[in-house]
């Protein structure tokens, strides 16, 4: 973001309609990072 002046990089929060933990392992491989936050949510309570 060009408006920020932090040099932290952000947070990202992820949510998943399936296993979390499967979901922090792939996407972590794929982004090349730690994921820290998902939750799963129930896509019948949307």
């Amino acid at each position: 973001n060009m408006l920020s002046d932090k040099l932290d990089g952000g947070k990202a929060n992820f949510y998943v309609s399936d296993d979390p933990e499967k979901f922090k392992r792939i996407g972590g491989n794929i982004l090349r990072k730690e994921i820290a936050s998902v939750q799963k949510v129930n896509i019948e309570n949307l």
